[in-house]
């Protein structure tokens, strides 16, 4: 059995055909671009949320502290 094994068809073997290792090696490429976008725009959103209400924090802060000079 095993001298036979170099005469069988790609696909019998397990392997995948060259064209469809191609196109597999395309759409992969594809996905993990995508899915490093993906990243950055989340990384952007929460960044800029987080920034935001530490910035809103120190403003309401700053107006206690203000009100309580004042009085």
């Amino acid at each position: 059995m095993a001298r036979y094994i170099g005469k069988m068809p790609a696909l019998l073997r397990g392997e995948k055909a060259v064209t469809n290792r191609i196109n597999d090696d395309g759409s992969r490429r594809v996905k993990n671009i995508a899915a490093v976008l993906y990243l950055l725009v989340l990384a952007f959103v929460v960044g800029g949320s987080y920034i935001n209400q530490r910035h809103n924090e120190a403003v309401s802060a700053r107006e206690s502290n203000k009100a309580g000079l004042a009085q």
